[in-house]
């Protein structure tokens, strides 16, 4: 029973179903999931406005080409000035501010990698000197993006690179990103080419059923809905789009509890109960509020003090990685001045940056078959609709 509430209602929700609309397709949800890669060469910018290239080329080609995987998030490997004593131009900067304004507009985040290339003739990295002179160029650029960048991997020093000709056992790959409580994943590397007959850990993902017995065993995160469909057939998926579905965060949305009757503009108290069935947790800062919807469009904010960093998938020890139970709460008075009617009673899990709170590209869509997801016409507020609302004189 909900403290101080002693007339209450309880609604269930459920996941999604292979079956509902859109229930075979991602969930596009910020800061998760598959990501595609792009590489920024400093000292080519000069180069780059020269030739009049869009500097922004990659990123919108990989996105339109995964566009099917709802991508979120570009990893950008950055590589700074390798010729010694040599700084980054106010040039390259103004360009990389470009780019940020570029990855907003395009509403997706990157996870920046900073690193040199490999200087010809040489096994020596930059000098101490110069990689301290390039963190304090950089400092500011990432300072006022930071919105924009979900994590920076660490490591200035030395060159990196990947072998993308090693097949990986689809589950044991999944156990490994749960287990490790993995974000993001690249879609690019290890996968299929146009014309390469090679085959890829990806490409073979895609052509591995799972059901849920499989994810039972393993203790892989699921809902008893994603395979379920509405005449209780299990419908088995790709292993591809299970881990696609699941890399970072996938709340779901449980039950719940609200006044039964309200005869008047009282105060009023809800509470809402969710999951997390993702590897990891919600990784940027986020505002919670429960909202109210009239008519018109217009949105009215209750803010909760819930934070979605906490939402981990499972209690840090638990060998049998049993769910866990959140709560977003608000008790207190209503807006003043609603109009008495139909509304319909929301949760809104919005970014908490300034920049980008009022943007429903980074809003949360909870993984819901019964929920609905309500866009503003501003395209400020994407929020999961829950219930409808009378509000009384």
């Amino acid at each position: 029973m909900v403290e101080g509430q002693t007339d209450f209602a309880t609604i269930h929700y459920r996941g999604m179903r292979p079956d509902d609309w859109g229930g075979l397709k991602p969930l596009r949800n910020p800061g998760r999931g598959f990501m595609i890669e792009d590489t920024v060469d400093i000292s080519m910018v000069r180069e780059l406005f020269k030739m009049g290239l869009d500097s922004t080329s990659n990123i919108k080609t990989a996105a339109f080409k995964h566009a099917s995987d709802s991508i979120t998030l570009v990893h950008t490997t950055v590589y700074l000035p390798s010729i010694p004593n040599k700084p980054i131009s106010d040039s390259a900067l103004k360009w990389m501010q470009i780019y940020f304004d570029t990855l907003h507009a395009m509403g997706i985040k990157c996870v920046l990698h900073l690193t040199y290339k490999s200087i010809p003739g040489s096994v020596k990295g930059p000098k101490q000197a110069d990689v301290l002179l390039h963190k304090d160029q950089m400092q500011q650029l990432l300072l006022r993006n930071k919105d924009i960048i979900l994590e920076m991997q660490e490591g200035l020093l030395g060159s990196w690179s990947l072998g993308k000709n090693v097949l990986a056992d689809g589950y044991k790959a999944a156990t490994q990103l749960m287990l490790q409580n993995v974000t993001s994943y690249s879609v690019v590397s290890n996968n299929k080419e146009v014309g390469d007959d090679k085959k890829y850990s990806i490409d073979n993902w895609r052509n591995v059923p799972v059901g849920p017995e499989q994810l039972t065993n393993d203790k892989l995160p699921f809902s008893a809905d994603y395979f379920k469909s509405y005449s209780n057939n299990i419908v088995q998926r790709p292993l591809f789009d299970y881990i696609r579905d699941h890399l970072g965060y996938r709340i779901e949305l449980q039950q719940l509890m609200l006044p039964a009757k309200r005869p008047d503009n009282s105060p009023i108290h809800l509470k809402l109960e969710l999951i997390n069935r993702g590897f990891s947790t919600v990784k940027q800062p986020c505002s919670v509020s429960f909202v109210l919807i009239d008519p018109t469009g217009m949105v009215y904010e209750l803010p909760s003090d819930a934070d979605p960093t906490t939402w981990q998938p499972f209690a840090s020890g638990d060998v049998n990685f049993k769910p866990v139970s959140y709560f977003i709460e608000y008790q207190g008075k209503l807006p003043l001045h609603l109009i008495p009617g139909k509304y319909k009673l929301g949760i809104l899990i919005a970014d908490a940056s300034t920049a980008l709170q009022y943007d429903f590209r980074y809003d949360i869509r909870c993984a819901n078959g019964n929920v609905g997801w309500w866009i503003s016409r501003d395209k400020k507020y994407g929020i999961n609709v829950l219930t409808s609302l009378t509000i009384s004189k």
